[in-house]
């Protein structure tokens, strides 16, 4: 039996294919010239303007706090992968100490 969030991952992206390729039928149909709209200098003023709006924002408002939240979840400071410290700590959690007797 198929866990439930599989069955809705499944029909998420299901859905995206009919979506794109209801889009790209309706382009068609309506003999849209993609590749005018797409080749005209205004469109490539916008485009260019777009990005570099886009630039600013993840420079200058997104990427402090994304790379501070990503820091928090992997240890980037220490240069260590997270898991291989998670690993370490375990292996030295339940390794024994040194049982010497003395005489």
């Amino acid at each position: 039996m198929r866990p439930h969030t599989t069955h809705t991952q499944q029909t998420g992206f299901i859905r995206i294919i009919v979506v794109i390729v209801l889009v790209i039928a309706l382009i068609a149909w309506l003999k849209i010239d993609v590749r005018g709209i797409v080749e005209d200098p205004e469109f490539q003023e916008i485009k260019i303007t777009v990005v570099e709006i886009a630039s600013d924002v993840w420079n200058n408002i997104i990427k402090g706090p994304f790379v501070l939240l990503l820091s928090n979840i992997v240890d980037f400071v220490d240069g260590e992968n997270y898991f291989q410290k998670f690993k370490n700590e375990q292996t030295e959690r339940t390794e024994l100490p040194d049982t010497e007797t003395e005489d």
